[in-house]
């Protein structure tokens, strides 16, 4: 019988929802003065850089001072020089933990946070911080929208001539959690309906789709996707013995 696993992360995670969060509304007129007045908790995962360890697909570990960047969707860490960098080889990563917590490679430089695993099927969640425009000025490449993504905006600093970043003016940072199965080797199955499950657990089709029967799951919901995701492993370990 295979045993299932709930990392230190699932501490917090009843109390995560899965909607946005409102962190802090600022009156700014550039996009530098956004980065410097961003809250620590839009920025990063966690307060402060914590000591972890980087293990490679190649045998290899590095030992480190990491913390996740929310903001950029990417794994951060201090160099030698006490300088922050991205990891950029994360698909050479087969994970890497940070404290207490365990992070896997999500594709496009960003990582997950494993909450419970089952055998080779791991519940992540990944958490970015987005910016909403109330004024409706300016979306990507100057179109109005009323969302413009965080890591768009951080790229204008680097490139004015997009448009004009006075522009930007009385914006609310927001952070949104996205939950996910990974599976090593596949790509992350994005929790949005019953076919993420049915992906993840394919044996158990018949055994999800009664168990919705009787249970209401709203797949938006933190604590649903966990009451899910274990009546999935039940079903799987039941199978097993």
């Amino acid at each position: 019988m295979k045993k299932y696993f709930i990392l230190a992360a699932l501490a917090s995670f009843a109390m995560t929802a899965a909607a946005q969060t409102t962190i802090e509304q600022v009156n700014t007129t550039s996009v530098d003065s956004i980065m410097k007045r961003l809250p620590n908790n839009a920025l990063y995962m966690y307060k402060d850089f914590k000591t972890g360890i980087a293990y490679f697909r190649d045998g290899q570990r590095t030992k480190a001072e990491f913390n996740y960047s929310v903001f950029c969707d990417e794994m951060h860490y201090k160099d030698a020089n006490g300088e922050v960098a991205a990891l950029s080889n994360g698909d050479q990563v087969g994970m890497i933990q940070v404290g207490g917590d365990t992070y896997v490679y999500a594709g496009k430089s960003a990582f997950a946070q494993v909450l419970l695993y089952y055998g080779d099927v791991m519940l992540c969640r990944t958490r970015h911080t987005t910016i909403d425009d109330d004024t409706n000025y300016y979306g990507a490449y100057g179109t109005s929208t009323a969302t413009v993504s965080a890591s768009l905006v951080q790229a204008q600093a680097y490139n004015p001539n997009e448009r004009d970043l006075n522009q930007y003016r009385d914006l609310v940072f927001n952070t949104h959690d996205t939950y996910m199965f990974r599976i090593d080797g596949k790509e992350p199955i994005v929790i949005k309906s019953k076919k993420a499950f049915e992906k993840a657990f394919p044996k158990q089709k018949a055994q999800i789709k009664a168990y919705l029967k009787e249970n209401k799951i709203d797949f938006s919901k933190a604590e649903d996707i966990l009451k899910m995701t274990r009546a999935c492993i039940a079903f799987a370990e039941g199978a097993e013995g």
